[in-house]
């Protein structure tokens, strides 16, 4: 992407040079359930409900703060087993809130193995699901054929109609074909983007483009409008709809984000906190 181009300039750089509270970045405390039988689509993808869920059923997943930490200037969150479940981590920053502009981030994946969920997102600081929100890259399960996903979800104002959209395969819904021509990641170091405009949603990996929504049509309008969003990572194990690990999956297992960048053009808002 050709950022100068198009006007863009650096107006935030996160190198986690001040930890975790030097850089206004809270790691959260949460307990959801880690395991479900529930399958509520018709499709199959590599990283959903096998025959052995059962054992798994009722386990619980813990966003365990001290799972989020900064490590030879990385964000680091870890994950693994918790006795009879799992932990792992969740952190948002509050230090920087913003509407359009293109965020690139320059993370170090997890080794790939069934149930591990790490999750890059853009989050409305609203808090309302009338928002949209964006995963820039979400990585489920073992196959990295099938299982790398570019995201977004938000609420139609006026019907109260939800909608997704999965923007590595250009479906209007959640969807993940069992086989791909090729590999679209490997593990280890890449770097993604998303450029959030008034008419364009663009998502990026590795330099390349993968997808574009145009969001001027009304249905995706409100992914267009002022979206104050800040971010988000995590790493979870099993939740629900999410395969779970196998008996000999090597944990504990991390996700680095190395880095976050975000340039805007000049005007676009960016609040810094």
């Amino acid at each position: 992407m050709e950022l100068y181009e198009k006007g863009y300039e650096l107006v935030y750089e996160e190198n986690f040079s001040g930890g975790l509270e030097g850089n206004k970045w809270v790691a959260l405390d949460e307990t959801v359930k880690a395991h479900s039988a529930k399958k509520d689509n018709d499709f199959v993808p590599s990283h959903v409900i096998t025959q052995g869920a059962a054992k798994h059923e009722g386990s619980n997943m813990h966003y365990c703060p001290e799972n989020v930490a900064v490590k030879d200037g990385a964000l680091v969150i870890t994950a693994g087993r918790d006795g009879d479940g799992f932990m792992g981590g969740k952190a948002v920053c509050n230090g920087v809130v913003f509407a359009h502009g293109y965020v690139e981030i320059d993370v170090t994946l997890p080794k790939f193995q069934k149930g591990v969920w790490p999750v890059f997102s853009l989050v409305s600081t609203e808090g309302t699901p009338y928002k949209a929100d964006f995963d820039v890259v979400a990585v489920h399960g073992d196959k990295p054929k099938n299982a790398f996903n570019m995201y977004i979800r938000w609420l139609d104002e006026i019907y109260e109609t939800p909608h997704k959209i999965n923007c590595l395969f250009k479906k209007p819904k959640r969807f993940y074909p069992d086989e791909a021509d090729e590999a679209v990641l490997s593990e280890g170091r890449h770097t993604f983007g998303v450029e959030i405009t008034k008419e364009w949603i663009i998502f990026y990996a590795d330099g390349k483009e993968w997808n574009r929504v145009d969001v001027t049509p009304s249905p995706y309008a409100v992914l267009g409008k002022k979206n104050f969003l800040k971010f988000m990572v995590s790493m979870s194990i099993g939740l629900p709809n999410i395969d779970a690990p196998e008996d000999d999956a090597e944990f504990p297992t991390e996700f680095k984000i190395n880095s976050i960048k975000l340039y805007q053009n000049e005007g676009d808002l960016l609040v810094k906190r």
